[in-house]
């Protein structure tokens, strides 16, 4: 009896060990990363913008960070997670850049309220978000810039954004990601400024 005690006791000190020893996972989000100087810098000829939707690749839809090792494997790091769901923090974070670009046009994320119709939209599939084991960050994005009300393509794009992260970092994986969205805003910001200034004379010429 004492023997199958004893054997209990340290199999159970085992287990415990073995449990405790687990690290807790960690959770990251993007940021905007607007300069302040960049603020307001860039002029939209309409009251209202949307983002979205933006779609990410099956791959990236986990709550674990995933990243590239050999060009064609995938890792999926457990104990680093997003704090909410990617594609949502992607949408809220192209949504503020070009708050911060656009000065003061009203932009929201898609799903927009139903009492809100933006003059215009930011639309886009993601082929790549993910950073690789050299430490390149990728960005790759076909999008276009609609207009709302005649569903009309005002420009169609097809982009690769590159950063630098430290690939055994999570919080520098994060900063990297944040990075090459803010290349993609300045992007989307100047498009959008031209597919406003298009939209504004189509509508003076019909008028007319």
């Amino acid at each position: 009896m004492k023997t199958w005690i004893r054997s209990g006791v340290a199999l159970t000190l085992l287990l415990g060990g073995c449990i405790s020893s687990t690290p807790p996972a960690s959770f990251y989000t993007l940021t905007p990363e607007i300069a302040e100087s960049e603020r307001g810098s860039v002029g939209v000829a309409v009251d209202t913008l949307g983002v979205g939707p933006i779609d990410l690749p099956r791959y990236l839809m986990r709550p674990q960070m995933v990243s590239r090792a050999g060009g064609n494997r995938l890792v999926i790091d457990e104990f680093a997670r997003w704090g909410d769901s990617l594609d949502l923090q992607l949408g809220r974070t192209v949504t503020q850049n070009l708050t911060d670009l656009c000065g003061d046009t009203l932009v929201l994320p898609f799903p927009w309220r139903t009492d809100f119709e933006p003059d215009l939209r930011v639309i886009g599939d993601v082929t790549r978000f993910d950073v690789d084991d050299s430490g390149t960050v990728r960005f790759d994005i076909r999008w276009a810039v609609t207009n709302v009300a005649t569903r009309q393509a005002l420009s169609i794009h097809d982009s690769n954004y590159e950063g630098s992260a430290d690939p055994a970092e999570p919080s520098s994986i994060a900063a990297g990601m944040s990075g090459v969205l803010a290349q993609f805003s300045r992007d989307a910001a100047a498009a959008l400024a031209e597919g406003a200034t298009e939209a504004q004379a189509r509508s003076s010429s019909d008028g007319g």
